[in-house]
């Protein structure tokens, strides 16, 4: 009876066997799913009867130990939310089986036959999840179309992989055959944001730091990286701290949708989304911050306020080049406009710093500026002297000369500096990017160490060029003056230029030396041409293009990253094409090549265009 009742499907057992736990276990399952012989029903089944209820193939997706929006003692399954005791067996999660709820309760799980691969999200880079799996990091990949399970929605990997995020956690399940059946996404496993206030910071996830694992600023190192006033998260499921020390210091012009209900605020009329509750408690109008102040944004891992302080209090020693300087209007919390002196200012790391002043500074427009403040006004002074570095620079063991350089280094080229009456144009560069260079004393014009001694901040007089965009003129016209006695106007020349296929163009009073068909560097501020210089000529003509490099005269000459190549066409009249690199690099014989550099290497050069004439 009992076979022919399918009470021992699944169970190969004969008559005086031993049953093990999973054979009872199989029985009882086969019972309570067993239509009951009093039953009209025939799709009835005998667990009914004891106020249970049966749900074949459900998946069993998160509880809060796996994602903070499931409420404690709970699981989150595809058929819904229900209670679980304090023996619940973790294991289920990410499984599918049949699932039995009794009186509106988890009561037991049958799980299918299935291989379980446990992914932890470290980091998302476009398309591709880097996942922590079995102790190693990889590269995670499924087929868009894979079913996916997240909250209690059934729907596609396609459809769920742009929201997954560092410390989601996926679970994927393979048959017996080894094909993805489905995955699983339980998320908000990372931890914070939290604030880092003391050194043992770390004692609110371990009592011991050393086999902590500390990502500062995608950088790995340890817990000494982490700084006071730094953004760090946490995920247990590898040990692991993110930590992030950018800071914005700015003034509070704006809350939306209003300031009782903050969800972004608007500093230096940039706008950023709030991300923690210390945000929104700090720029709400329970807050102590009021528009018009200055203040200085934490932010975390996405870009976004996780926390905020008052400017004087949050950073001690902030220098930058001043871009300009003058009055504009703010708001005040009564919603009255008002007219302040305000400054801006580009710091090492290439963000923006816009503050209130007490006094017009545009005299000093140009020039790297100690910043102060005093209750929420900034007081500029100019920076004389203090540590510098000098001599070649080492980017593998991340020192120039003698001065060792921290691996966070921020690093500022700025073209033009200390010229008040010229356009302020700069960029960011790195240690490998200035490798082999010998740097000057005056070439570095801001040198920030920490309390180790290492340099964390430099600002940098055109050290690479890179702030110039490179290319060759195409015209030169001469507009000569109307013959007037009183009349004190010169001769103007302007010329048409070519940057790697974009035209430009301006009139300066530069004489001739620029012709056409030169090439020339020019130093832009959007569209408009800010300054030009000459560039020089190799000697010989390029013999061979390398990865990164090319041959002329039997000299090696680095190419820039963006160097520009034209193929110029000689006739009855001179035409232009630009080339790929890949062009020369291939057919270098069909071809005569000049190569045009800026400075030479040891100060920051590279070869910066490529002419080449069909021979």
């Amino acid at each position: 009876i009992a076979t022919s009742e399918h009470i021992l499907d699944n169970v190969s057992r004969n008559i005086g066997d031993k049953l093990t736990r999973a054979d009872v276990l199989k029985i009882v399952y086969n019972t309570l799913v067993a239509s009951p012989k009093s039953s009209q029903n025939a799709n009835s089944k005998y667990l009914e009867q004891l106020d249970c209820y049966l749900y074949e193939d459900a998946v069993i997706i998160a509880t809060s130990e796996q994602n903070n929006s499931v409420a404690s003692g709970y699981v989150l399954t595809s058929q819904g939310s229900f209670k679980i005791s304090n023996n619940f067996d973790m294991d289920y999660v990410g499984r599918k089986g049949d699932l039995i709820i009794k009186s509106g309760d988890f009561a037991a799980f049958m799980p299918s036959v299935q291989t379980v691969e446990k992914h932890v999200v470290y980091s998302k880079l476009n398309d591709t999840l880097i996942t922590y799996h079995n102790g190693n990091m990889t590269n995670f990949s499924v087929d868009s179309n894979v079913t996916a399970y997240q909250d209690t929605n059934k729907t596609t990997y396609n459809s769920v992989k742009n929201g997954i995020s560092t410390g989601d956690t996926i679970y994927l399940m393979k048959d017996a055959t080894g094909s993805v059946d489905y995955l699983t996404v339980a998320t908000d496993n990372l931890k914070g944001p939290y604030t880092v206030t003391s050194s043992n910071w770390y004692t609110k996830f371990t009592s011991d730091a050393s086999g902590l694992t500390v990502m500062s600023n995608g950088i790995k190192g340890d817990y000494t990286d982490v700084k006071t006033n730094d953004i760090v998260y946490y995920l247990a499921d590898i040990d692991t701290v993110f930590a992030y020390s950018r800071k914005i210091t700015g003034v509070y012009e704006k809350a939306s949708p209003n300031k009782d209900m903050p969800t972004s605020v608007t500093v230096s009329g940039v706008t950023y989304t709030l991300e923690s509750a210390a945000a929104f408690d700090k720029l709400s109008s329970n807050g102590n911050f009021k528009f018009g102040d200055t203040v200085t944004l934490l932010i975390g891992k996405d870009g976004q306020i996780a926390d905020v302080m008052s400017a004087s209090g949050s950073q001690t020693d902030i220098a930058g080049v001043l871009l300009n300087t003058g009055s504009k209007e703010f708001t005040n919390p009564d919603g009255e406009a008002y007219t302040s002196l305000y400054a801006t200012l580009v710091c090492a790391d290439g963000s923006t710093l816009e503050v209130v002043t007490n006094s017009n500074y545009k005299s000093y427009i140009n020039r790297v500026m100690n910043v102060n403040f005093n209750n929420g006004v900034a007081k500029l002074t100019a920076r004389r002297g203090g540590s510098t570095v000098s001599g070649k620079v080492d980017s593998q063991n991340m020192t120039i000369g003698s001065a060792d350089i921290d691996e966070n280094v921020s690093i500022l080229d700025i073209a033009n500096y200390g010229d008040e009456n010229e356009q302020v144009v700069y960029i960011s560069t790195y240690m490998q990017r200035l490798d082999g260079i010998d740097l000057d004393s005056d070439v570095v014009v801001y040198c920030k160490k920490n309390s180790e001694g290492k340099v964390v901040e430099l600002i940098l007089d055109n050290a690479t060029g890179d702030a110039y965009s490179y290319g060759t003129i195409t015209d030169v016209t001469k507009n000569e003056p109307k013959n007037n006695a009183n009349s004190m106007a010169v001769t103007t020349y302007k010329y048409s230029c070519d940057i790697a296929g974009k035209q430009y163009s301006c009139s300066v009073n530069y004489g001739s030396q620029f012709k056409s068909g030169n090439a020339v560097g020019i130093l832009l501020s959007g569209s408009s041409v800010v300054k030009m210089k000459s560039l020089q000529k190799v000697g010989s003509s390029v013999s061979a293009v390398n990865e990164g490099s090319i041959t002329a005269g039997g000299t090696e000459y680095k190419l820039s990253d963006k160097v520009a190549v034209y193929k110029v066409s000689q006739g009855s009249t001179r035409s232009l094409t630009v080339l790929p690199l890949s062009e020369l690099k291939n057919n270098i014989s069909q071809y005569n090549v000049t190569a045009c550099y800026d400075k030479l290497e040891s100060r920051g050069g590279r070869i910066r265009v490529l002419v080449a004439i069909p021979r």
